[in-house]
């Protein structure tokens, strides 16, 4: 998929935390575009301000200075119940943990999130992506009766049911051996490859970041570094 309309830009985005002699200054004037319809990983070492970065852009932390838009829409300028709203419609989430509701089957916890909202299932949306994910056998299980694996796309589908402007996963194979890790990164290559989603990952492996489209490095708040694998390199996971 391709747009005009960045994904996610970000014009002077500065977050700092405390102030005067205690004040910390976590992500330093960062002005970057990052298009829809790509996976980008965000690496650097711990204090370096990838997480702030991904947070600030996820709207789940205030910004001290500047702008960010999704998908056109300037995010930092929106109230608090806007932003919350814009976040359940318009920004899909993958973290270390799950977040499965145990007492509810797969199917409903896919759809709990537009049920949350009152709004309509997209019924043939809904049934590319349990395709793509392989999940058609197993919506009317528990999440007990999945296996870690299916667990994950369950997590995904649920990401992507809304069709957000950005998937934004933070760390999502940190907690994870090499199989599980692998197929973690191949649903995210898979919703970028298949389903035309836009993906931003941060990242402490390499090899994880090595799947994206394009790799940014932070250090001590800024973007040093900004790369693009070949096209060979940036659809490799390793098993």
């Amino acid at each position: 998929m391709s747009s005009s309309v960045p994904a996610i830009r970000t014009r002077g985005l500065t977050k700092i935390y405390g102030s005067g002699e205690a004040a910390v200054t976590a992500v330093s004037d960062v002005s970057i575009d990052i298009a829809a319809g790509q996976f980008t990983s965000v690496m650097g070492p711990s204090g370096s301000g990838k997480s702030t970065f991904l947070h600030c852009v996820a709207g789940l932390d205030s910004i001290t200075s500047g702008t960010v838009e999704i998908a056109g829409e300037d995010i930092s300028a929106m109230s608090d119940s806007q932003l919350s709203r814009f976040r359940r419609d318009r920004i899909g989430f993958m973290f270390q943990a799950f977040n499965l509701l145990p007492t509810m089957t797969a199917r409903q916890n896919i759809v709990l999130p537009t049920k949350m909202a009152r709004s309509q299932v997209d019924d043939k949306w809904f049934e590319r992506l349990i395709a793509t994910l392989g999940l058609s056998d197993r919506l009317e299980h528990r999440p007990y009766e999945l296996s870690g694996g299916q667990q994950q796309r369950v997590a995904v589908a649920r990401a992507l049911l809304t069709r957000p402007a950005v998937l934004i996963a933070d760390e999502p194979t940190g907690n994870l051996d090499s199989s599980s890790s692998a197929e973690v990164l191949q649903l995210l290559r898979n919703a970028v490859d298949e389903l035309g989603q836009a993906v931003l990952m941060v990242t402490h492996d390499p090899d994880a970041a090595g799947v994206g489209d394009r790799i940014l490095s932070m250090a001590d708040g800024h973007i040093v570094s900004d790369e693009h694998p070949s096209a060979h390199q940036g659809r490799r996971v390793a098993q």
